[in-house]
């Protein structure tokens, strides 16, 4: 019973949680390619028909060119006037604009269920069940093991006696001219090899 009990709360409070129903983030409305290639072909069809006024020419042309090129010219097809090109421009783009529409109210009302809720996967988890079982860990080893605190803070000192005894001797063995040359050497590359807080913590364990 125990048993079962310690495996139903490591499952709930686990790292990776099962999660039922879960709601993803809807996908951005992009134009299909159907609505980009009629915006391509009414441009190309005002651009190559417009003759006045004659100021408006350069203005089609360019929107024409920064839309790109059409894979097919409505003025290709062979059985169309210049009316029925224009008819199908405009009925092809109305299509596109009534199903862009369709979409926007659609995610919008997604939208509107999802306002002001949390997006999984970003900002900064403080306390997750991994943090909680660590910080119970910690906990739990100072009260049943006290010496185990003792134990790391002496390895903590050791470590920076250590340290602090290697520095100071780079120091004292730069000051000897036989030496000097090849200690400087070597503090060089190791301030090229350090960042900013090693370089304090270096500075901190010189001698005064």
């Amino acid at each position: 019973m125990k048993r079962g009990a310690a495996i139903l709360l490591f499952a709930l409070t686990g790292c990776t949680p099962l999660r039922l129903f879960q709601t993803s983030v809807p996908a951005p409305i992009t134009k299909p390619s159907a609505q980009i290639e009629s915006e391509r072909q009414a441009a190309d069809l005002i651009a190559q028909k417009i003759e006045t006024p004659v100021e408006l020419r350069p203005v089609a042309v360019s929107l024409s060119a920064s839309l790109g090129a059409p894979a097919h010219s409505l003025l290709d097809v062979k059985t169309f006037s210049l009316p029925a090109a224009s008819h199908a421009a405009d009925a092809n783009l109305r299509d596109g604009i009534v199903q862009m529409q369709a979409q926007l109210a659609q995610l919008n009302t997604r939208l509107s269920k999802l306002q002001g809720k949390d997006v999984e996967g970003t900002g900064i988890s403080i306390l997750g069940p991994s943090t909680v079982l660590i910080i119970g860990g910690i906990v739990v080893l100072g009260v049943v093991f006290p010496p185990a605190f003792t134990v790391l803070l002496m390895l903590f000192r050791r470590l920076k006696a250590t340290a602090s005894t290697i520095v100071n001797n780079i120091d004292d063995a730069a000051k000897e001219p036989a030496s000097a040359a090849a200690i400087s050497s070597l503090k060089t590359r190791l301030s090229a090899d350090m960042d900013q807080v090693h370089k304090r913590i270096v500075k901190s364990l010189q001698k005064v």
